[in-house]
């Protein structure tokens, strides 16, 4: 019985452990900063006509972290198609409106203003790997209520053993969900992440053929570990290549779609939606259907007052 009894408990404990790495594994962050490591592909090449891009998704500069930059160049193509009232005004361009959508620091980045945005909470004190994680106020209390994409990404928490500008891969859709629901719930989002061996490149294909981007984490090195977020919107069926744009330059980037272990591979990606409805008219199109109904209706009057004066007329020439 007791040899029954250890074998089970060796069992329990064993199926524990896989049950737990299964879990981590799961759990990868970026670990990168503003600018790219160097030595890395930039993947780089010509255009030709076999790449396949979505037009109009903005190219953002890395924003206090590259998952939720990642993730604020989603949010602003939606904005500009279709969905207007993700973020004020255009979001063609990184304005202030953007930058304060994708990770809010009032414009000034500074540990020493009082704090009340992501910045000031959550960057502040600033920390690197491989010193120590600093307590921000994710530990120590008093932050103000989410309202960007970082926030809801839970960005450089120290709670979340999250560096500055550091973010986990099973918070990505969260961040988008909950910061559509936050400014236009009407909208309906909706995000699913895939690890890599669950994403084909034909489902990869299948999003850009649809208009809908997407946001990767991959392993630029190629050291098995990954490090960086970036958003997918084009491909090359004929090289097998996703095209990305990385959060440190407005070009658009192509590399072969691998795992991580190779040079830009993939662990994962994160696919968002929005509700389909029509696009909620703005004040100009408002004023335009009122202008048209107004002049149907003066002209409508101007018939029924006409009909006497031309049955007086046909009376006469008969």
């Amino acid at each position: 019985m007791r040899a029954n009894f250890s074998t089970l408990s060796i069992l329990a404990i064993v199926l524990g452990f896989a049950l737990f790495a299964g879990e981590f594994a799961l759990a990868q962050q970026s670990t990168t900063g503003p600018v790219p490591p160097v030595g890395i592909e930039r993947g780089i090449k010509p255009v030709t006509r076999l790449q396949i891009a979505i037009a109009g998704v903005p190219s953002y500069i890395w924003q206090h972290g590259c998952g939720p930059t990642a993730v604020g160049m989603v949010v602003g193509y939606w904005d500009g198609n279709g969905y207007p009232n993700l973020v004020p005004g255009d979001a063609s361009t990184q304005t202030a409106a953007v930058n304060a959508m994708i990770a809010d620091d009032s414009g000034n980045p500074n540990c020493t203003l009082p704090d009340g945005d992501h910045y000031q909470d959550y960057s502040c004190p600033l920390d690197y790997s491989p010193g120590p994680i600093l307590q921000d106020r994710s530990e120590t209390g008093g932050a103000h209520a989410s309202n960007c994409v970082a926030d809801f990404m839970e960005t450089s928490w120290s709670s979340e053993s999250n560096y500055y500008g550091w973010s986990w891969f099973f918070d990505v859709g969260p961040s988008f969900v909950n910061y559509v629901n936050l400014v236009a719930p009407a909208y309906g989002p909706t995000a699913n992440s895939f690890a890599y061996p669950d994403f084909s490149f034909a489902d990869y294909m299948a999003e850009i053929n649809a208009g809908r981007p997407v946001v990767l984490l991959v392993d630029t090195d190629g050291n098995g570990y990954t490090d960086h977020f970036v958003t997918g919107i084009g491909y090359n069926d004929s090289t097998m290549e996703y095209g990305i744009f990385d959060t440190w330059d407005h070009s658009i980037h192509w590399f072969d779609w691998e795992p991580i272990g190779s040079p830009w591979g993939i662990y994962g990606v994160t696919t968002f939606s929005l509700a389909a409805q029509q696009p909620i008219p703005t004040l100009s199109e408002w004023g335009m259907l009122i202008m048209g109904l107004l002049l149907l209706a003066a002209g409508t009057i101007a018939i029924i007052r006409r009909k006497p004066v031309l049955a007086n007329n046909l009376a006469q020439n008969r």
